[in-house]
């Protein structure tokens, strides 16, 4: 059986976009190999960054590990896209690809323009997956989205599919759209501001720290409230998903030093990207 490998590719600059990133990886978790057009820091665990010049190492670390999604920034697909064509059989590799759209007219023309160039990049449509991200709720996606929709049609593309992974348009969403780095923590429970803010007042902590652990708890109720819906979405993708129980088993063995880490699964960004020139006045080794 292929092992889990899914590929995001943002199109266009929405923040929408990392939300489905990070909602794909916090139910298949495993590795998240991020292409970007420069390395920023700090990188979480469980997170390998590459530039895209290093496109060829980046789909080496993501293609031999058990399960990895693959996030690629809206300015860096075009390079990977000619990757893919350079390398004919990588599309392979992966076991879906994920684009996200919103009913906007501009993020629909731009999902159907990534969608044809991934297909002609070697791309199968029975490999395409499309999240309807800031659906509104009172329209049927295929109204909603008609540009989308009559592409689909067309294309003969999401047949497989029986209904759309949409995600509606609502407040819990936009907050996560701002802070989702903790997202796959909080859904399998490895994380809990509830109890550390009970821990933090029962040891006398400061008025600061306990108002940052309220911000905290009130992000956590957001995303347990929005869990049915996150669930729905990734049913109707479809990609294999970890088992919360293994989840915080991974988190639990990455615990220490910091107890808020998501599982680590390779060596750190760092090794892999060198600093910039910018970054340390050098420029980087080729």
């Amino acid at each position: 059986m292929k092992h889990p490998l899914a590929l995001h590719v943002r199109r266009p600059k929405h923040a929408a976009q990392g939300l489905s990133a990070s909602l794909i990886h916090s139910q298949m978790g495993g590795l998240r190999v991020s292409i970007e057009s420069r390395a920023r820091a700090p990188n979480p665990p469980g997170t390998l960054r590459f530039r895209v010049d290093q496109l060829e190492e980046a789909h080496v670390a993501a293609a031999s590990s058990s399960r990895c999604v693959v996030d690629v920034a809206e300015d860096c697909w075009r390079a990977f896209v000619r990757f893919l064509r350079d390398c004919p059989g990588t599309t392979s590799d992966f076991t879906a690809c994920v684009l996200t759209t919103t009913p906007d007219e501009l993020s629909q023309t731009s999902t159907i323009d990534a969608a044809n160039e991934l297909l002609a990049a070697g791309m199968l449509p029975a490999q395409m997956r499309i999240i309807y991200a800031d659906a509104p709720r009172e329209r049927l996606p295929q109204t909603a989205y008609g540009l989308l929709a009559q592409f689909i049609e067309q294309r003969a593309l999401l047949k497989h599919r029986r209904t759309g992974a949409v995600l509606s348009d609502a407040p819990a969403f936009s907050r996560l759209q701002r802070d989702h780095g903790q997202l796959g923590d909080l859904l399998h429970g490895a994380l809990d501001f509830e109890l550390e803010l009970e821990r933090a007042r029962s040891a006398g902590a400061d008025e600061a720290s306990l108002r940052e652990l309220m911000r905290k708890v009130l992000s956590q109720r957001m995303v347990l409230g929005v869990a049915g819906d996150i669930g729905k979405v990734f049913d109707t993708l479809p990609l294999p998903r970890m088992p919360s129980s293994v989840w915080r088993e991974e988190a639990g063995r990455c615990a220490a030093p910091r107890q808020d880490r998501l599982p680590s699964t390779g060596p750190r960004s760092e090794e892999r990207i060198p600093p910039t020139r910018e970054e340390n006045g050098t420029a980087p080794s080729m």
